[in-house]
């Protein structure tokens, strides 16, 4: 081998290995990017995650980053996730009790979580209508949020924005429950097209039942 080969090949060598280290660390690692990825890490118990074309549910076994529009089952564990904020910071919030789908626009610092999970089905019987354990009926499926950022539930019939807060959304058959624990949140009723602004111990009922949306102090 001539000697002007040996000193390609030392360069060439090394400059590979980089770009095949870089190619590993940007495959589910690195910094959340605005629009496009979170961060994710099991904050306690189990945490599931199915990325935008997957089938089934993979259990989340270290921090990694995942694309918008991945589906989260934290009903059995709690959930840390990380986003980008378009001041070029992170925001950060936990999350637990629950399943949701997360989604952030290319241009905003506010992170959708729409519920997701649990059986309406049967929410057409006949015992659902006379169910009254709610004011919207049984309960199908609820998430706990505990953020300090611009963070945004979205039920079946109502949506919350926080700006730093604990709280509870519940979608049941024909309701969806906002109540806080601490902070404010802003909530919009999708049922009547308006909003309202909640505190610590409050909730609020977006009802799809007439005459059944309430706001008021907790209990």
């Amino acid at each position: 081998m001539t000697r002007s080969c040996s000193t390609l090949l030392a360069l060439l060598v090394p400059a590979l290995l980089l770009s095949a280290c870089g190619d590993t660390e940007e495959a589910g690692s690195g910094e959340p990017v605005l629009g496009e990825t979170v961060e994710l890490e099991t904050a306690a118990g189990q945490i599931l995650t199915k990325e935008p074309g997957e089938v089934t549910f993979a259990t989340l076994e270290e921090a990694t980053t995942v694309p918008v529009g991945t589906e989260i089952d934290a009903s059995k564990g709690t959930v840390r996730m990380t986003s980008a904020t378009d001041d070029g910071g992170t925001q950060s919030g936990e999350f637990s009790q629950g399943g949701f789908e997360v989604s952030q626009k290319p241009d905003a610092s506010e992170v959708t979580l729409a519920l997701r999970g649990g059986d309406f089905s049967e929410c057409k019987t006949k015992a659902a209508e006379r169910d009254r354990s709610t004011v919207g009926g049984p309960e199908i499926r609820r998430l706990f949020v505990k953020a300090d950022g611009n963070f945004r539930t979205e039920g079946r019939f109502a949506a919350a924005a926080i700006r730093g807060t604990e709280f509870t959304a519940v979608d049941a058959c024909f309701g969806t429950l906002t109540a806080v624990t601490e902070g404010d949140v802003l909530v919009t009723d999708l049922t009547a097209d308006k909003e309202i602004e909640l505190s610590a111990d409050e909730d609020y009922w977006a009802a799809q039942r007439p005459a059944t949306s309430t706001v008021g102090p907790q209990g």
